[in-house]
């Protein structure tokens, strides 16, 4: 069995293309839900870079760069969610991953955590002893 090694430049393309098209990755746009329009999208994109590498084209179909994109999506929110949860840090937060900035018009469809800070108990125990 082949397993198929992407490297940056591939990513990088899968992404921009995915971008292009909305109702791929965005659940507010009315054609998300549509399974086909969806399927069709991601031909389209399988196409693209079968011209862009002619060598992979045995290789590449859009179940594929589904998967792949799915799984560049999933690492982009546990990125970010890092960014959410470091803490006074998360200000400081740099990311490293090379497609953490290209990967950011998805940042309206991932959730952050709700997160509370002990600091925010704190408060309300010193208001609490404070009031007669």
């Amino acid at each position: 069995m082949f397993v198929m090694k992407w490297n940056g430049i591939m990513k990088s393309f899968l992404i921009d293309e995915v971008e292009k098209l909305p109702y791929l990755w965005n659940p507010r746009h009315p054609h998300f839900t549509k399974r086909l329009k969806k399927k069709l999208g991601f031909q389209q994109i399988t196409m693209r870079m079968s011209e862009s590498w002619p060598a992979l084209d045995v290789f590449l179909t859009p179940e594929i760069c589904t998967a792949k994109f799915q799984n560049l999506r999933t690492y982009y929110g546990n990125e970010k969610k890092l960014s959410f949860t470091s803490g006074t840090g998360a200000r400081d937060f740099a990311p490293k991953w090379e497609h953490f900035t290209r990967l950011q018009f998805l940042d309206d469809t991932i959730e952050p955590l709700d997160s509370t800070s002990n600091l925010d108990y704190m408060e309300l125990e010193i208001n609490a002893s404070n009031t007669p």
